[in-house]
């Protein structure tokens, strides 16, 4: 989401890849420097380009019985966002 709540991106479960969820959201300047040199670390990622400078990432995740729970809590545990340097 943008600064203004406006959603600019989202994904399922279907157009992710595998079990990693590996998202890097990048301005239109760095995706062309991205594009110039992807890093071998990143060869599996989903790219979200936005003109953005700060935003909110959210991750929603559908537990379909009370089964899935501990799967479903131990990937949001798991989970981490970082800010990467230029």
């Amino acid at each position: 989401y943008d600064r203004g709540g406006h959603n600019i991106y989202s994904f399922n479960d279907h157009n992710a890849n595998g079990e990693k969820l590996d998202t890097v959201v990048l301005t239109p300047a760095q995706m062309i420097d991205v594009r110039r040199d992807l890093p071998e670390d990143l060869q599996g990622a989903i790219f979200v380009e936005a003109p953005i400078e700060e935003g909110i990432f959210v991750v929603r995740a559908f537990v379909p019985d009370e089964s899935w729970k501990p799967i479903v809590s131990r990937f949001l545990e798991q989970s981490s966002c970082e800010l990467q340097d230029d």
